[in-house]
C-alpha cells in the first residue's frame, strides 16, 4: 500500500513541476488563442475544444514525465483519449451530428479504462497498443469524415485543416512515429488548433454576412420603387452568401408557379419550366417554416433537363405573405451540400422578408396605379380658357368653355363676362376669375358649380396695344372628392394610428386604435395617458422610450396592452419621434398591428408539437426544430 501511495505521489509531483517543452508551449498558445476567441464567440463546439486542449496539455506533460514513471504514462494516455474524444465531440457538434455524441461518450469511457489498464499491466504489449491506436482513431477519423461531408460544396479551408488535424492526431509510438520528423507532433497540433480557430472565425463571418444580407434586403425594401429591383438583389445576395449556382423566384398565379426573376438559368430551361403547376412533382410548395431539399435522384422525367443545367440539388423555400403564400424561392447547387439549422432558419427569414416586401410593394403599386388613374382622369378634362380685355369683354373662349355655356364663339366674343358666365350662388362682379391680381392663381368655388383653380396672366396685345387678361381654369371638383376619398381610406386602415405627447397623453388616434382597445368612441380615449392606462409593462415602456429617444424611431417593437374589458392585447408597435428645431421631442406618432391571434396560433403549434413529441418518437426531432423555429430560440451552432 505504501509503495502504491509513493508511486502516486511521485507521479503527481512530476506533473506539478513546470518542465514545459516546445510541444507543451504550442498547446498552451493554442489554448490561449481559443480562450480569446471564446470571449467573442460563445459556441458550444469551441467550449468543448477548449476542454479538450486542456486535457491534451495534461497528456503532453504527463507523457513527457513518463520515462521513469509508469503512472504518468497511464495518466498521459488516458488524458490523450479524453482529449481526442472531446475534439471529435466538438467536431460533431459543429457538424450538427449530436445524435452521435452518446456513442462517442460510451466509446470514450471504454477507451480511457482500456488505456489505463494497458499502460499499468501490459505496457509492452504490441497487440494491445495497436488496439488502442486503432480505437481512438475510429473517433477522430469518423469525426473528420462527418465534418467534411457536412461542409462539402463550400469553399472553406477551415474544415479541411480541422479534418486533417483530426486524422493526423496520434500518440507517440516508436513503431509508427520513428520515421516522422522531430517537430511533426507540434505541426500536427498547430494544424489542429488552426483548423478549429478558422472554423469558428468562418462561422462568425457567415453570421455577419447573414445579418448584412437581411439588413441590405430590408434597406432595399425601403428604397425600392418596384418589385423588379428587389427580387434580383435578394437572389444575388443569397447565391453569393450560400454559394448556390442558380436561383429563381416563382410567384403563385392561380394554379401555376411562374418564374418572376432568375439568375443562372439557361434559355432552354426557361422555355421548358418557366411556368409549372402548383402540384409539380419537382418544385413543390414546401411548408412555410421548413425548406424542402430535393436530390437529383428525385428529379424523375425532368432529370435530363436538370442534368443539362448541371443541377444536382434543389432547395425550395415558401415565400409567405400576410394572409397567403406569395410564391417559392429556389436555390440550385451543382454539388450536394448540407445546410445547418442556422442556414435553414436564415433562408426562411429571408423568404418571409421577401414575401412581405413583395406584398408591400404590390400594395404601393396598386395605390400608385389608382393615383395615376385619378390623375389621368383629372388631366383628361379640358381646361376652360377665357380671354377678356380691360373692360371685361370676352375676346375668346375655348371649346371646353363654350360647351359649358352651350354657345358658339360668335355668340360670346365682344360680350361682357357678366352677361355670358353664370353666377349661381357665387357672388362676383365683372369677372368671376379676377381677384385683384394681374398674375397668380386663385382656388375657390366655381360659377359653374364645384371648385376650380384659375391661373391668371395679363398680356399686352401686340396689334391694339391694349391690355388683356387670360384665365386658364381647371375644374378641381373631382380632386376635392379624391382627397376626401383618400382621407377616408386612411381613416379606415386596420392598423391603429395614434399621436401622443412625450409624457404619454393621447392627442389623436384613428378608429382602428379605438377598436383595438375595446372602446366605443375616440373621445373616450383622447387626453388619457397611454403609458399608465393601456400598456401593461412599465419596464417595457421604459425600454421602448429609451430606444425612441436614442434613435428617433422604433420598428416592430412587441408590446402588450390592456383592453377596456381587461383582456390582454399583443401588438407590434412602430413609432417615430418628431422634434422641434432645437432637437426636443414634441410628439410621438406611430401605429399598432394586432398580433394576438398570431401569438395564440404559435402557442397552439407549440402545444401540438409537444403532443406529437410525446406520442411519436420518430417525429420528435423535426417537431423540436419546428418549435425552436416558431419561438426563435434555435441557436444551435452550425
Amino acid at each position: 500500500m505504501n509503495t502504491i501511495l509513493w508511486r502516486a505521489w511521485g507521479a503527481v509531483a512530476g506533473l506539478a513541476v513546470p518542465k514545459l517543452v516546445a510541444r507543451e508551449m504550442a498547446v498552451l498558445l493554442i489554448l490561449a488563442a481559443s480562450l480569446l476567441v471564446l470571449r467573442t464567440l460563445r459556441e458550444r463546439s469551441l467550449m468543448v475544444w477548449i476542454v479538450g486542449w486542456t486535457a491534451y496539455f495534461i497528456s503532453a506533460h504527463a507523457l513527457a514525465s513518463s520515462v521513469s514513471n509508469s503512472l504518468s504514462l497511464s495518466i498521459g494516455e488516458a488524458e490523450f483519449v479524453v482529449a481526442a474524444s472531446l475534439f471529435a465531440a466538438g467536431a460533431l457538434i459543429y457538424a450538427n451530428s449530436r445524435s452521435l455524441l452518446a456513442p462517442v461518450l460510451v466509446i470514450s469511457v471504454v477507451l480511457v479504462a482500456f488505456a489505463v489498464i494497458r499502460s499499468l499491466y501490459w505496457p509492452d504489449s504490441v497487440t494491445l497498443r495497436f488496439a488502442l491506436e486503432f480505437s481512438y482513431r475510429i473517433l477522430t477519423w469518423g469525426a473528420a469524415l462527418r465534418l467534411l461531408r457536412y461542409r462539402r460544396a463550400r469553399r472553406e479551408i477551415g474544415p479541411w485543416l480541422l479534418a486533417a488535424g483530426l486524422v493526423l492526431l496520434h500518440l507517440d509510438w516508436k513503431p509508427l512515429t520513428a520515421h516522422f520528423l522531430g517537430e511533426t507532433a507540434i505541426l500536427v497540433d498547430i494544424l489542429l488548433g488552426l483548423g478549429m480557430l478558422l472554423v469558428m472565425l468562418d462561422e462568425a463571418r457567415l453570421q455577419r454576412r447573414r445579418l448584412a444580407t437581411l439588413n441590405e434586403l430590408a434597406s432595399t425594401v425601403v428604397h425600392a420603387a418596384q418589385s423588379g429591383s428587389v427580387v434580383p438583389k435578394a437572389l444575388h445576395q443569397l447565391t453569393a452568401l450560400l454559394g448556390a449556382e442558380a436561383a429563381w423566384f416563382r410567384f403563385i398565379n392561380g394554379q401555376r408557379l411562374t418564374i418572376f426573376q432568375q439568375i443562372g438559368l439557361s434559355e432552354a430551361f426557361m422555355r421548358d419550366r418557366a411556368s409549372v403547376n402548383t402540384n409539380d412533382s419537382i418544385e413543390k410548395i414546401p411548408a412555410e417554416t421548413v425548406p424542402l431539399i430535393l436530390e437529383k435522384s428525385k428529379f424523375g422525367d425532368q432529370a435530363a433537363l436538370f442534368q443539362h443545367e448541371r443541377i444536382r440539388q434543389l432547395t425550395m423555400v415558401a415565400v409567405p405573405g400576410r394572409k397567403a403564400l406569395v410564391g417559392t424561392l429556389v436555390l440550385a447547387d451543382r454539388r450536394r451540400r448540407s445546410y445547418s439549422p442556422d442556414e435553414l432558419e436564415f433562408l426562411v427569414t429571408c423568404a418571409q422578408q421577401l414575401g412581405l416586401a413583395l406584398e408591400n410593394l404590390h400594395l404601393v403599386e396598386e395605390i400608385l396605379r389608382s393615383h395615376r388613374q385619378w390623375s389621368n382622369t383629372f388631366e383628361s378634362i379640358q381646361d376652360l380658357v377665357l380671354l377678356h380685355d380691360s373692360e371685361f369683354r370676352i375676346l375668346k373662349a375655348n371649346p371646353a368653355l363654350l360647351g359649358r355655356i352651350s354657345r358658339s364663339q360668335a355668340d360670346v366674343v365682344g360680350q361682357l363676362c357678366g352677361s355670358v358666365l353664370p353666377k349661381q350662388d357665387v357672388g362676383w362682379a365683372n369677372c368671376p376669375y379676377c381677384h385683384g391680381e394681374e398674375n397668380g392663381f386663385y382656388e375657390g368655388p366655381d360659377p359653374f358649380g364645384g371648385f376650380s383653380v384659375a391661373s391668371t396672366s395679363t398680356y399686352l396685345d401686340q396689334g391694339t396695344r391694349q391690355k388683356a387678361t387670360i384665365h386658364v381654369v381647371r375644374d378641381i371638383t373631382e380632386r376635392h372628392a379624391a382627397e376626401e376619398k383618400y382621407r377616408s381610406l386612411f381613416e379606415q386602415v386596420q392598423e391603429g394610428v395614434f399621436v401622443t405627447t412625450p409624457d404619454g397623453k393621447l392627442l389623436d388616434c384613428n378608429d382602428a386604435f379605438v377598436r383595438m382597445l375595446g372602446h366605443g368612441s375616440r373621445e373616450a380615449l383622447l387626453g388619457r395617458n397611454v403609458d399608465a392606462d393601456f400598456y401593461t409593462s412599465p419596464q417595457q415602456r421604459k425600454t421602448f422610450r429609451q430606444e425612441l429617444e436614442a434613435h428617433s424611431f422604433v420598428r416592430d417593437f412587441e408590446v402588450t396592452l390592456r383592453r377596456k374589458d381587461g383582456s390582454i392585447l399583443t401588438a407590434v408597435e412602430s413609432s417615430f419621434a418628431y422634434r422641434d428645431e432645437f432637437g426636443k421631442i414634441e410628439r410621438y406618432q406611430g401605429f399598432l398591428l394586432d398580433i394576438t391571434e398570431k401569438k395564440q396560433a404559435e402557442d397552439e403549434i407549440r402545444r401540438r408539437n409537444r403532443e406529437l413529441t410525446r406520442w411519436s418518437p420518430r417525429g420528435s426531432k423535426s417537431t423540436r426544430f419546428v418549435s425552436r423555429r416558431t419561438t426563435g430560440t434555435d441557436r444551435s451552432p452550425t
